[in-house]
């Protein structure tokens, strides 16, 4: 009994004074007290694609102009795509030296340094990451 008693009281069962009605209207959402939040859904996300991971290849760090240079390598198992060796002289843009497509994991490619100065040399991966080397052709 005082179980009920206490679920009419919490409830407004027993308050007698006139009580506003808020209803529902056609034009739009039942007001509220508190500020609507715009309707998001974690489910419609997608999630960010992860960095590129950036990694030093091995190599000269000078060879006089001219010179081809050849990058051999492995990815994933499986893992096919383009391969595309980048460089830019010093601060200028970045130049296409060579492409290949790697097949079931492996690629092989060569280019050329035919300008002299600072050239910074990235080779462009399918999997999106980037190996990267800083030459001084002379």
């Amino acid at each position: 009994m005082l179980i009920a008693a206490a679920v009419a009281y919490y409830s407004g069962a027993l308050n007698r004074s006139p009580q506003r009605m808020i209803g529902h209207t056609a034009s739009g959402p039942a007001p509220t007290p508190y500020p609507r939040l715009p309707n998001t859904s974690l489910r419609n996300a997608t999630p960010a694609p992860p960095s590129p991971r950036y990694t030093t290849m091995s190599g000269p760090s000078s060879v006089p102009r001219g010179t081809y240079m050849t990058i051999t390598g492995t990815l994933s198992p499986g893992e096919s795509g383009p391969v595309i060796v980048e460089g830019q002289w010093e601060s200028g843009p970045w130049y296409e030296l060579a492409s290949t497509n790697a097949t079931n994991g492996g690629f092989r490619v060569r280019y050329a340094l035919p300008r002299p100065g600072v050239v910074h040399v990235r080779l462009a991966l399918p999997n999106s990451n980037y190996d990267v080397k800083t030459i001084d052709v002379t």
